[in-house]
This record gives C-alpha cells, sequence and structure tokens, in this order.
C-alpha cells in the first residue's frame, strides 16, 4: 500500500508499507522522493528503507498518535 504524504508543486514524497514473506509477520516501510523539475522527474530517490516487524509498525503508529492532536 502506498500515499503520496507531501503533495507539492515541484515534488512529492510517497510512503510505502508492505508485508514481506520472509521473515514472517514483518513489513517493509519505504520513504521516497520524486522532484519534478530533475533530469528524470518520473524516477523516485529512496529517502528511507526500514523492515519492521509488527511491534514496530505499532510503535510508529503510536508514536504519530501521541504527536497528532
Amino acid at each position: 500500500m502506498q500515499r503520496v504524504i507531501v503533495d507539492r508543486a515541484d515534488f512529492h514524497y510517497i510512503a510505502r508499507l508492505v508485508p514481506v514473506s520472509q521473515p514472517v509477520d514483518h513489513y517493509s516501510l519505504q520513504i521516497s522522493s520524486r522532484w519534478l523539475q530533475a533530469k528524470n522527474p518520473d524516477e523516485e530517490r529512496i529517502k528511507l528503507e526500514v523492515l519492521l516487524d509488527l511491534e514496530g509498525v505499532n510503535a510508529l503508529r503510536s508514536l504519530i498518535n501521541e504527536v497528532l492532536p
């Protein structure tokens, strides 16, 4: 699953959270950017890529919920 998390006139940040087959019950979290003024504006550049277990995904969700009003 993916979502555009920042959508500006000249760039986008995209977040992806995808279950992986191995290790079981783990997820790939990827944050990438796409700059529309770049030489290849369709090319995404990975800014962050981590492998999380369910506990890690829930900790991230908890952090976001604590910060948001």
